[in-house]
């Protein structure tokens, strides 16, 4: 029994997953349960304000890292908004904060605000490269569109800003850690799945947890879809081979 995963269970996951949608009514790392609880949380830094005009995704992207494996969900939204600042603003603190829950009520709030809006559910955010489940989501920030990279396999995780000039490193971690990116709301969401039904389980619960999650936060908030993307990887990859081929790119 390697990291509470029986062999048989081990066995069972011997190829990686290609991905997967599903439908449902859907950067903090969360250390699995010791004996001090889940100890300190990192708490990843708020979406910045949308730019008048620009397409940013208003991302839920969960992953689970355990010692012989990993599993990543990310939800499929991406949303275009185009209008005065302040009002681009005063909506997405709304839609951040839980105060828009449907997409009805999006559509009439960005109405009643003057606001051009287009919702889709086709991006997305996490695939599967050779062992290396990576997620992403988009930021923009003084006129400035970055993206947030997720890089996990079987006992590691690492986290990367990428801009025009390149990749830069921003975080890593070892195995038995969920890691969430996603704004104020949807961390809220997957940090209460996490707390109330992870207790050091097999990988096969990890990616319930992460479902249960990504359906809640759905249902919770208009800021991400009912549709959404699993990737699953059995592999121990390299994250740097991974890293350094994105970096030439």
């Amino acid at each position: 029994m390697v990291d509470g995963i029986p062999a048989e269970e081990q066995e069972k996951e011997a190829q990686e997953s290609t991905p997967e949608t599903y439908s449902g009514h859907g950067s903090e790392q969360f250390p699995c349960r010791n004996s001090d609880g889940y100890g300190q949380t990192t708490t990843s830094p708020r979406t910045p304000s949308c730019i008048p005009g620009t397409c940013t995704p208003m991302s839920l992207v969960i992953a689970f890292i355990g010692a012989e494996g990993a599993a990543m969900a990310g939800d499929m939204r991406e949303i275009i908004t185009r209008g005065d600042e302040r009002s681009t603003q005063t909506l997405e603190d709304e839609l951040y904060s839980g105060r828009i829950v449907t997409d009805a009520d999006l559509n009439k709030r960005a109405d009643d605000l003057g606001i051009f809006l287009s919702i889709r559910d086709d991006k997305r955010k996490v695939t599967a490269r050779d062992g290396v489940l990576v997620g992403e989501v988009s930021e923009s920030e003084g006129g400035v569109v970055k993206k947030r990279r997720l890089y996990a396999t079987g006992g590691e995780y690492a986290l990367a800003e990428v801009t025009g000039s390149g990749i830069r490193m921003s975080g890593s971690g070892k195995a038995s850690n969920f890691v969430v990116l996603g704004n104020q709301i949807t961390q809220e969401v997957a940090r209460a799945c996490i707390r109330e039904h992870w207790n050091n389980g097999t990988t096969h619960d990890a990616i319930r947890v992460i479902m249960l999650a990504m359906e809640r936060a759905s249902a919770t908030t208009a800021s991400v879809s009912a549709l959404y993307t699993l990737v699953q990887t059995p592999a121990t990859a390299s994250l740097s081979a991974v890293i350094e081929r994105d970096g030439r790119d």
